[in-house]
C-alpha cells in the first residue's frame, strides 16, 4: 500500500517509524533518514549452544552467565512467560517510569494514550500480533518485568524493568537468559541501539530503517516546523561515538536530579515509543 493511501486510511498527516523493515520502505515509496543494525539473539539449535558460542565471544555475556547460573543455584527462580497479573503491569509502569527519571528521557507511561494502548494491547489476544508480559520471580518477589510483541517464534523487546533495589542479582540480564531459553523463542529482537548488553547478547543482527510517512496536511507542516531541527541534531550525535558518550553522560546527571526531587513530568506529548525503546 503507497503512503499516501496508507495515512489518509488512518486519519494521519504523518506516521514515524524506527525499526521499519527496509522491504516495508520499499513498498510505502518511503525514503529512510537512517538506517541501522537491529541486534538479535537467534536461539535455532537451543539455549546451551547459542549460550557457548556466546561465552567464547564475549567476555561480558560470560560474566552474566555465570551470575545468572549463580541465582538459579543460591535461589528459587521462577519465569512466567505469560503474566496475567495486573500487578505485574504495575511494577512494569512504576519501574520503567523512574528509568526515564533517572536517564533524563521522556517518560511514556506518563503519556495517557499510550499508557492506554498498552493496556488496550495487554488485553487483546487475536491476530497474528499481540503483547505479551513476562515476569521474573525470585524466592517469590517480582524482580523483572518484560513487554514484549510476539509473532509465532520471534519476541520483540519493548518495554523490559527492573526492581533497581535488586541490581545486585542483574535481574534484567537473567530475565532476557531465561527469556532465551524458553521453549518457542525462535528469535528476540533487541532492537537497535549501542548497549554493551545488546551487542554482547546477540548473534545476529537485521538492518532496519527509520522513516517519515508524509502525506500534504497541516499536520504535516506542523510536524516539520517542529521536528526536523531537532531529528537534525539527534543524527549529528549519533554518528560520533564521542558526542554520544557525552550526550549520555549529561542526560544522566540531568536524571539524577530529576529522581532526587521527584519530577517525574514528561517533556512533551511526544512519539510513541518504539517496540525496543529501553
Amino acid at each position: 500500500m503507497p503512503a499516501g493511501e496508507l495515512l489518509r486510511s488512518m486519519g494521519a498527516g504523518v506516521v514515524r517509524f524506527d525499526h521499519l523493515d527496509r522491504a516495508d520502505v520499499a513498498r510505502l515509496g518511503g525514503r529512510p533518514r537512517a538506517v541501522r543494525p537491529s541486534w538479535l539473539i537467534e536461539v535455532p539449535h537451543g539455549f546451551d549452544t547459542y549460550a557457548a558460542v556466546q561465552c567464547s565471544a564475549h567476555k561480558r555475556f560470560a560474566s552474566q552467565l555465570r551470575k545468572h547460573r549463580k541465582l538459579h543455584r543460591e535461589h528459587e527462580v521462577v519465569v512466567v512467560t505469560d503474566d496475567r497479573d495486573p500487578r505485574s503491569v504495575e511494577l512494569l509502569r512504576r519501574w520503567k517510569s523512574a528509568q526515564y527519571r533517572r536517564t533524563s528521557r521522556r517518560d511514556r507511561f506518563a503519556v495517557p494514550w499510550i499508557d492506554r494502548l498498552v493496556r488496550d494491547l495487554l488485553v487483546r489476544h487475536d491476530g497474528h500480533v499481540r503483547a505479551e508480559l513476562a515476569s521474573l520471580r525470585v524466592d517469590g518477589q517480582v524482580v523483572a518485568v518484560h513487554l514484549g510483541l510476539r509473532r509465532g517464534g520471534r519476541l520483540v523487546s519493548w518495554f523490559p524493568a527492573y526492581d533497581p533495589a535488586a541490581a545486585a542479582l542483574s535481574p534484567g540480564s537473567a530475565l532476557f537468559f531465561s527469556l532465551a531459553a524458553t521453549h518457542g523463542n525462535r528469535i528476540i529482537d533487541l532492537g537497535k541501539g549501542d548497549e554493551a548488553f545488546k551487542q554482547a547478547m546477540a548473534n545476529a543482527t537485521e538492518t532496519v530503517a527509520e522513516v517519515d510517512l508524509w502525506r500534504p496536511s497541516p499536520a504535516a507542516l506542523g510536524h516539520a516546523a517542529v521536528r526536523l531541527p531537532p531529528s537534525l541534531a539527534e543524527r549529528a550525535v549519533l554518528s560520533s561515538p564521542p558526542a554520544r558518550r557525552a550526550a549520555r553522560s549529561a542526560l544522566l546527571a540531568v536524571g539524577r536530579l530529576r529522581s532526587a526531587r521527584g519530577d517525574g513530568r514528561p517533556y512533551d506529548q511526544g512519539q510513541p515509543p518504539s517496540p525496543t525503546g529501553l
